[in-house]
This record gives C-alpha cells, sequence and structure tokens, in this order.
C-alpha cells in the first residue's frame, strides 16, 4: 500500500471479525476501537461478499483519508483501500505462483530470469487520488511486484498485466507490427477448423478492431467497423438495394489475409456436441472423445436485428 509510514494510523484489530458496517461491536480488541463508516462497509461488502475482516488502518494519501481493510478472503490476504466516500483504490493480494494465471507466470518467470521468487504482490488500481479525492479508474490497472533472488541478491521487478500476454511470442510481434499503435484489450483463443486461432480486440485512434491470427505469427482476418460513408458505391448500392429501405444498424469491413490449407487426416478425430439450457440461456458444447472438454460457448440471442 502507498504512503503506509506516514498515514494516519488506527489500531489493528485481534482475531477475525466478520464484516459489518461497525466493526467497533465486535469481540475483544486490543487499544481503541475503530469503527468504518457505512460507505467503506458497504464497498468492501459488496466487492468482496464472502470475505472476514481481520484488521483495519487509516492513512494519508495525497491529503486524501484513506481506510485499509485486511480481509481473509479464501486461501488468501487481501488489503482493500476504500475512500471515506466507499470509492476503492487499490486492492493488494500476495500469493505464490501457482495462483497467478499462466501467462502472467510465464512472463513473471522470464522478468526473473530464473531466479528464486520469494514473494508476489498482486496489485489492482481501482482507482486514483485526484484533485483531492479518490476517483473510480475506468479500468482497473494490474501490476504484479514480484521480490526474488538471483545470484545471491535480493531483487524486485514489476510486472503489468496485459492480454498481450496471452498471445504466443510470433503472434504478438505480428499484431505489435502490422498495428503498431494500437492497444490489446482483450485475448481470446479459439479453435476453428481444429487450428488454433487467437482472437485480438485493439483499440487504434478510437476505433475498435477485431483481429484474427494464428499461434505462429499469422494474421487471418481484420474485422472493423465503419460507417456509409466509408463504403465503395457498388457495395454501397448493393446494400442498400438488398435492404429495401430497411434502417441499417450495422456496418463492418472483413479483410480476409490468410485461409486455411486443409489436409486429410491418417484417421479421423471425432467430436461430440451438446446443446443444453441453464440459468435461462442457451450453451453449447463440444467434448473430445476422450472426455476432454474442448469448448463451452453461449449462444447469442437473435433478435432480428439483422433483417
Amino acid at each position: 500500500m502507498t504512503g503506509r509510514g506516514a498515514g494516519l494510523r488506527g489500531s489493528l484489530f485481534v482475531g477475525v471479525l466478520l464484516l459489518g458496517t461497525v466493526l467497533a461491536s465486535a469481540g475483544p480488541v486490543a487499544g481503541e476501537l475503530l469503527e468504518l463508516p457505512d460507505a467503506v462497509a458497504r464497498a468492501v461488502r459488496e466487492a468482496f461478499p464472502d470475505a472476514v475482516v481481520s484488521g483495519v488502518d487509516m492513512e494519508n494519501e495525497e491529503g486524501v483519508t484513506i481506510y485499509v481493510v485486511r480481509l481473509d478472503h479464501g486461501e488468501v490476504t487481501v488489503d482493500v483501500e476504500v475512500s471515506v466516500e466507499g470509492v476503492i483504490g487499490e486492492v493488494e493480494t500476495e500469493m505464490g505462483i501457482e495462483r497467478v494465471p499462466g501467462y502472467m507466470a510465464d512472463a513473471i518467470r522470464e522478468a526473473t530470469g530464473g531466479g528464486e521468487i520469494a514473494l508476489i504482490e498482486k496489485h489492482e488500481m481501482w482507482g486514483r487520488v485526484r484533485d483531492g479525492r479518490l476517483v473510480k479508474l475506468d479500468e482497473p490497472m494490474v501490476v504484479y511486484e514480484v521480490k526474488f533472488i538471483l545470484d545471491g541478491r535480493r531483487r524486485i521487478v514489476e510486472v503489468p498485466d496485459s492480454p498481450i500476454l496471452k498471445l504466443s511470442r510470433p503472434a504478438r510481434a505480428a499484431i505489435m507490427a502490422a498495428f503498431p499503435a494500437a492497444i490489446v484489450k482483450d485475448v481470446e483463443a479459439e479453435l476453428e477448423l481444429s487450428l488454433e486461432i487467437f482472437e485480438v480486440e485493439l483499440e487504434q485512434d478510437g476505433q475498435k478492431l477485431e483481429v484474427e491470427v494464428t499461434p505462429d505469427g499469422i494474421i487471418v482476418e481484420v474485422e472493423t467497423s465503419i460507417e456509409s460513408t466509408q463504403l465503395p458505391k457498388a457495395v454501397a448500392e448493393a446494400i442498400s438495394e438488398a435492404a429495401g429501405g430497411a434502417r441499417i444498424l450495422k456496418l463492418e469491413k472483413e479483410e480476409i489475409r490468410a485461409v486455411p490449407k486443409l489436409v486429410p487426416l491418417d484417421e479421423p478425430r471425432v467430436i461430440y456436441e451438446a446443446k443444453f439450457v441453464k440459468d435461462g440461456k442457451t450453451y453449447e458444447i463440444e467434448i473430445a472423445a476422450d472426455g476432454t472438454v474442448i469448448e463451452i460457448e453461449e449462444e447469442e440471442e437473435h433478435d432480428g436485428e439483422n433483417e
């Protein structure tokens, strides 16, 4: 947590207290009791409904009073910074490498150069102090702070979490070369015709793009939303004729940059598919012959918007 030593200090609770609006009413404590304002308790309870409070502290960050609430959340301990108004700032979690997402674990191992990892702290920035108050960020920022030992020396490295790390090195290089000014917003791995494809959501110059790229760095497809003024004349006329005066809801441009080359298999690959409804939503699942789940996908509802 930032500025931990210089802030206003409150008494830490002894033992484990269930999260409530006012914590001063729970059990024996050491020293003066520290109460949580309703907005603080409510924010923590909504964000971590299954956690229990094991301590409360206070600090001053750039003139803003911050409550630091320590939680026991499952098998981990979490420190949560919350303003008096109930805005969550930083969420800090200590964890082992086994609890880190696979792509981030690989990035951490690379950043530490094979050193012995002593401690990993995950820092999630949900809000920042601006103009004298804690303000919620549009998108949380995540950084892993790693303490490790290499060549007999203790070292610290910070590894930012980014969706681009989910890509293989060749795929990452291809995206960065083709779209150097773009920001990677999301990455999902899909199977198409038994081929692994990364579906990458980008944002560039205020425009959203969806790019398909293979693990070995071949860009397959680029999809962008466009305006009617960007359509070639022949395309605009064809759409207008087909729509017959109906309102056009969405226009997209797809660039097909690569196609798969199909080769016969020595033996057929068998996949089983099933469709089911759960909690009011329809899902389709694909399962290999050995019982391995290949993919579970929620079916999109079609309400006739393209009719």
